[in-house]
């Protein structure tokens, strides 16, 4: 049987730990969130430059990239969110430990 003060040490250790582990992760999906939104507002600048080409006349092409900037926009919004969420659980969790 271990003695109280290897338990109490032990459990100590253990919180330790989970502190630790909760914040990493709250830090890494911060992390995930920024560059989310980063792809997010890089696909929206992209979008708009299609728009611009397709004022220009470049027609058929033109609106091809337009849907294809619009979906990667979409894709990237929906990380950003997702990226948040996790953000939001882990310091949570953080709070917890």
């Amino acid at each position: 049987m271990a003695s109280r003060r290897m338990m109490k040490s032990a459990a100590r250790r253990r919180a330790k730990t989970m502190k630790k582990n909760a914040s990493r992760k709250a830090s890494s999906a911060a992390k995930k969130a920024a560059s989310a939104a980063k792809s997010a507002s890089k696909a929206a600048r992209k979008a708009a430059s299609a728009s611009k080409g397709a004022k220009a006349g470049k027609t058929a092409m033109a609106a091809q990239q337009a849907g294809k900037a619009a979906h990667a926009a979409a894709s990237a919004a929906a990380q950003a969110q997702q990226a948040a969420q996790q953000a939001a659980h882990a310091q949570q969790q953080a709070a917890k430990a």
